[in-house]
C-alpha cells in the first residue's frame, strides 16, 4: 500500500544453544515493535541430532524460523572446522539471496560467526554486532570478536569497559550501545522458585546453604592424585565423565574449580601454559 512503510527486518543467526538463550529476549523485544520484523536463521548444534536436535526446543518456544543452515562435521580438528565453515558459506549464499533483510544481527565470538559476517560483507548489509568488546584473552574468541567488530556498522556492548574497547578500536561512539549483557534479562525475567514451594516438594536446601566462596581451585594433576587416592582407576590424560566429576566434587560439599588440563583433550586454540605446554 502506498506511504505505508514496511517493518525493517533483522536478520538472525544462531548456531548453538547457549547462545540462542541469549538471543530469546531480543526476539522478544523485536516482536513488540510494529517497526521491526526478524527472521530467524538456525543452523549449526541445533540441527545435529548428536546435540540434541535443539531446533525443536525453538520451535516449541513458539519463535518462527525463516529457514536453516547445516553445514557442520564431526570433529573440533582444525582441518574440519575450515571444511565446515565452507559448507556454512554455501549455505549462507542461498539464504542471502533468497531472503531480503536489512539488518544482520550476530551475537558474541563463536569461529561460525566468520563465514555470516563476510557473506553479510558481500551483501551490503548494515552488521548489527551484540556482545563486542568483551575479553577472553588466550583463545581464539579473542580474535574473532574484534574481527566482527571491525566489521560491525551498529554494537550492542554488554558494559562500559566494553564500550570502551570498541571505541578504542576506532569505532565511533554514535554507533556504540551500552545496551547490557542479554543473558541478564533471561535471569530477571525467569520466574523464581519461593522456598515454601521446595519445602511441598520436601527438598533439602541444606547442601545447598551450606555453598560458600571462594571454591576450591585444583590443577587436573591433583584432581588425578584424588581419584587414585579414592580407589578408582583413572589415568593422567584421560577426560574426566560424570563419576569423576562427582567424586571430586564430593571430597569438598562444593563446586570446585579445575585448571591445567592436558593440552591433548582440549581444542586446539586454548593457551598453553607457558611453563608446561602439556597443560592448558
Amino acid at each position: 500500500m502506498l506511504g505505508v512503510a514496511l517493518p525493517k527486518t533483522i536478520g538472525i543467526f544462531t548456531t548453538t544453544r547457549a547462545e540462542f538463550g541469549a538471543y530469546i529476549p531480543l526476539i522478544q523485544a523485536i516482536n513488540k515493535v510494529e517497526e521491526l520484523d526478524y527472521f530467524l536463521f538456525v543452523g549449526g548444534t541445533h540441527v545435529v541430532s548428536e546435540y540434541g536436535n535443539t531446533i525443536d526446543e525453538i520451535q516449541s518456544l513458539g519463535f518462527k524460523i525463516k529457514g536453516t543452515f547445516d553445514y557442520l562435521l564431526n570433529g573440533d580438528k582444525a582441518y574440519l572446522l575450515v571444511k565446515s565453515m565452507g559448507n556454512e558459506m554455501t549455505e549462507l549464499a542461498h539464504i542471502f539471496e533468497e531472503n531480503d533483510m536489512d539488518f544482520v544481527c550476530v551475537l558474541g565470538d563463536r569461529h561460525e560467526l566468520i563465514p555470516i559476517i563476510l557473506t553479510a560483507i558481500l551483501y551490503k548489509k548494515i552488521i548489527v554486532h551484540v556482545g563486542g568488546g568483551d575479553i577472553t584473552e588466550g583463545v581464539i574468541d579473542e580474535q574473532i570478536r574484534h574481527m566482527v567488530t571491525k566489521s560491525a556498522h551498529l554494537h550492542f556492548a554488554s558494559c562500559s569497559d566494553s564500550v570502551e574497547h570498541i571505541k578504542n578500536m576506532g569505532e565511533e561512539s554514535w554507533r556504540i550501545f551500552e545496551s547490557g549483557a542479554l543473558g541478564l534479562d533471561n535471569v530477571v525475567n525467569v520466574p523464581k522458585i519461593q522456598k515454601n514451594e521446595l519445602d511441598v516438594l520436601e527438598r533439602d536446601l541444606s547442601k545447598l546453604e551450606s555453598i560458600k566462596a571462594p571454591f576450591p581451585r585444583l590443577s587436573y594433576t591433583e584432581c588425578v592424585d584424588i581419584l587414585n587416592k579414592g580407589g578408582i582407576d583413572f589415568q593422567w590424560g584421560d577426560d574426566f565423565g560424570a563419576p569423576e566429576e562427582t567424586f571430586i566434587g564430593e571430597q569438598f560439599n562444593q563446586p570446585v574449580m579445575v585448571h591445567r588440563f592436558p593440552s591433548a583433550i582440549k581444542a586446539f586454540y586454548m593457551k598453553r601454559d607457558p611453563e608446561d605446554e602439556k597443560v592448558v
